[in-house]
């Protein structure tokens, strides 16, 4: 069986980097050169809404590029230009990959498994609540308050047993 390996012949797009402060496109090699503004996208994911930049170039920059071979893969041999996708939230995820990658990081990092990240945890989770609905100080905190009842109430549930009363402590009226 014979598989297409062209993914690992072509640049990734972590090798593209995106500098905001000139609004200028550099990659590693001379792949950057001639990308255009992006286009904002925006996807249903698993958790919400994503929203990606897509760069496009053009396929007459690509054609005089000498690494067009390792960056463009045509379909059905039509000439086109790289297609870069970046998620909006990526390079902060980047950052704070970097950051916890120290060995401050690291030392700090076991203390966040504390026995009181698990009712947050929960709650965001299984309760759904990952943000509040209404707004102003004094009604999250309600809504907190709400949210927090059914947490603190299912453990004491579990404590009480499936028959409250004995055989032949209770009987129906007949």
């Amino acid at each position: 069986m014979n598989k297409c390996r062209c993914r690992f012949l072509t640049f990734h797009p972590e090798q593209y980097q995106r500098h905001v402060q000139l609004d200028s496109r550099s990659a590693n090699s001379q792949l950057a050169r001639g990308l255009p503004d992006a286009n904002t996208t925006s996807e249903k994911g698993a958790r919400g809404r994503r929203i990606r930049e897509r760069y496009q170039a053009a396929s007459a920059t690509c054609a005089a590029c000498p690494l067009r071979a390792r960056c463009v893969l045509s379909k059905k041999g039509r000439p086109r230009g790289r297609q870069v996708s970046r998620e909006y939230f990526e390079p902060h995820r980047e950052r704070h990959a970097q950051k916890m990658a120290t060995p401050e990081a690291q030392e700090l990092y076991p203390l966040h498994r504390h026995p009181s990240e698990r009712p947050f945890a929960m709650i965001k989770r299984h309760f759904g609540l990952s943000q509040f609905l209404l707004r102003g100080l004094g009604a999250v905190r309600d809504e907190w308050r709400w949210a927090t009842v059914p947490f603190n109430l299912h453990p004491l549930l579990s404590l009480i047993p499936s028959r409250a009363w004995g055989p032949g402590e209770f009987q129906q009226p007949t």
